[in-house]
């Protein structure tokens, strides 16, 4: 393969090859992101033929879209080659190109029913199943005479997973986005897996400071705990390295080391004064969960959620669902963004906090469906119940509403994950990528062309 310089025909070149005999398509991309271009094939100087990248290889979302990150998040706009997504198994994957931006693309916004919309255009591809789809699913029932009835599993677990589910555009959705007499919704996306980050190097044990956030003094490192949690709190609270010591009246108790020298227990940083900690994450006076939380493990992102939960989460009696509750909007969001990372659906509700009559402000619900708990206190793990039935309505988004939206900037880009899928929103939806179209027409002429044919990969700006 010899790379040559310009197009006999006078166009802007992008890429310039000579393929010879034995040239493969692997070498080829191993030297070459290819991406929205056109590929122009000639011999001796003479064009032979001429290949366009079709209208539907491109499948772009607005600029603004947020995009999951192993490290926080970013925008559509935003991204280059190189940079890291997360796709719809929670790992990261490789920006392997980035379209230009479209102007003037019909565009919709699609809307899920935890609450959550993105912006896309009408030839955008979803993995998306319909009401006939999911019918034809395997069934799972708790009812031993019939095994296989009535909760649908979930899209994770058919054969193949997510990435087995046809794509489908926009458009299509909203030409058959509702089924039957009763206008019942057709159409729903799987849920993401949790985000599969490595451990992360915490100032504080997460449970601890998911504790805090939900009872905890805003000034200072004190927690307040009732009675009848009392002693199961204090011993997970030691068993971290943090006792509860010092009761500050009734309810209220300091935590972590009182003169604030480390404890020589072989532990690392445990034991030290815990209003240091905090301070240094800037959560004192401001209540959140700091990024670096929020893309830990797996299993810390889980001791962070119990934490929350032990203190201001809530088990609805013999039912898998559960709720937290907080008068923060920012601590609610960050929340959500919590249960998104462990691959849940989420949505919040706002109402108005009263005590006594008097209206206290906005009060925040979130509420979620877990399939293990996600509490660590014995008489709210009590309460919580496991159900395994319905996986298909837990485990996916209903597509609610596909609105016309004016138009606005988008893009398209195309991902390393083997499944072509990448997260895209705030809730994590998993979305196909666009097809490499000009990659895929010289893996052709690589594969079919006689040897010393002329490629040339040319702009496609107007």
């Amino acid at each position: 393969m010899t790379i040559v310089s310009e197009d006999p025909s006078g166009l802007e070149v992008l890429y310039g090859l000579v393929l010879e005999s034995g040239d493969t398509w692997g070498s080829m991309a191993a030297d070459f992101q290819i991406a929205d271009a056109e590929v122009i094939l000639g011999r001796g100087g003479k064009r032979a033929n001429y290949l366009t990248r079709p209208r539907g290889g491109s499948k772009p979302l607005a600029l603004d879209t947020p995009l999951p990150t192993p490290t926080g998040w970013t925008t559509m706009g935003d991204l280059r080659p190189g940079d890291a997504l997360l796709d719809e198994c929670g790992a990261p994957c490789a920006v392997v190109s980035v379209g230009d931006v479209l102007l003037g693309e019909d565009c919709y916004r699609v809307a899920f029913d935890d609450g959550s919309s993105i912006v896309a255009s009408g030839d955008h591809e979803w993995v998306a199943e319909d009401h006939l789809a999911r019918s034809r699913r395997g069934y799972r029932s708790a009812k031993p005479s019939h095994p296989m009835r009535p909760g649908t599993v979930s899209a994770h677990d058919i054969p193949g997973g997510v990435a087995a589910i046809p794509t489908v555009t926009t458009v299509r959705m909203r030409e058959s986005l509702t089924y039957g007499e009763r206008d019942d919704l057709s159409w729903s996306v799987p849920v993401g897996r949790p985000f599969d980050l490595p451990d992360a190097p915490l100032p504080l044990p997460p449970y601890v400071l998911g504790a805090w956030l939900g009872d905890g003094h805003s000034e200072t490192a004190r927690l307040t705990v009732g009675h009848e949690d009392e002693a199961e709190m204090s011993a997970m609270f030691a068993a971290e390295g943090f006792p509860l010591h010092s009761p500050v009246g009734e309810f209220t108790w300091r935590f972590g080391h009182p003169t604030g020298v480390q404890r020589k227990n072989g532990r690392g940083p445990h034991g030290y004064d815990s209003t240091q900690a905090l301070r240094a994450l800037g959560v004192l006076r401001d209540k959140h969960i700091p990024a670096i939380y929020l893309r830990a493990s797996e299993k810390q992102r889980l001791a962070l959620l119990r934490g929350l939960m032990d203190t201001d989460g809530h088990a609805f009696l013999d039912k898998s669902q559960a709720q937290f509750t907080s008068t923060s909007r920012r601590l609610a969001d960050d929340f959500m963004e919590l249960i998104v990372t462990l691959g849940w659906k989420v949505r919040c509700s706002e109402h108005r906090a009263k005590l006594y009559g008097k209206d206290c402000g906005p009060v925040y619900h979130v509420t979620f469906r877990p399939d293990e708990s996600p509490f660590s206190l014995g008489r709210k793990t009590d309460r919580w119940k496991s159900d395994r039935t319905q996986q298909s309505r837990h485990t996916s988004r209903m597509v609610t509403s596909i609105e016309p939206v004016p138009s606005v900037p988008v893009r398209c880009i195309t991902v390393d994950a083997p499944s072509h899928l990448y997260l895209a929103g705030r809730s994590a939806v998993p979305t196909h990528n666009s097809t490499d179209i000009a990659g895929i027409c010289l893996g052709w002429l690589v594969a079919e062309a006689p040897p010393r044919m002329h490629a040339y990969v040319v702009s496609v700006a107007e």
